[in-house]
């Protein structure tokens, strides 16, 4: 319960019931959840902006949607794929890289919560889903606009503040 209002989840609905006791009335909002990126180990599904698996999703191609391969386990609908906190990370380097790359593959190590992005010339980046990335994405939008960013074949971002490339 939040501020008043109950939210119930299901697979592909959200609703929001909001109780006035002083009205004598009920207020039931009922939504569908929207797509935000695709999670796969083994079985692809769509989860949304809260992270909530909600459904079967195909195996896409291409880069329009987030599509995250994972080995966590298996996923079900209903479950969410990370913590709030982990998921909050993720999605601030999705949003970054949305905006200044053309991603082709994501990979998530659940063990050490390592994520490997392939973007489109071949460069790979990784990042650690266990600290705030605010840091080392504005340093990697730096670094993307030095002349030597073209001969990078890899760059870490895995540690807090520091940003190594080869």
């Amino acid at each position: 319960e939040i501020h008043g209002k109950e939210y119930i989840t299901m697979s592909k609905m959200v609703k929001i019931i909001d109780k006035s006791l002083w009205q004598r009335g009920i207020k039931i909002s009922v939504s569908e959840r929207k797509k935000y990126g695709i999670w796969c180990e083994g079985k692809c599904f769509w989860f949304d902006k809260e992270g909530v698996v909600f459904d079967l999703a195909p195996e896409p191609d291409g880069n329009l949607v987030f599509k995250i391969k994972s080995d966590s386990g298996q996923m079900t609908v209903g479950k969410t794929i990370l913590p709030k906190d982990l998921l909050a990370n993720l999605q601030e380097i999705l949003a970054t890289l949305k905006e200044n790359f053309t991603f082709e593959d994501f990979k998530l190590e659940y063990d050490n919560l390592d994520l490997k992005v392939k973007v489109k010339d071949g460069l790979i980046l990784l990042f650690s889903l266990k600290f705030d990335p605010e840091n080392n994405l504005e340093a990697l939008k730096k670094l993307k606009n030095k002349s030597l960013f073209k001969n990078i074949t890899a760059i870490d971002l895995r540690v807090p503040n520091r940003v190594f490339y080869r």
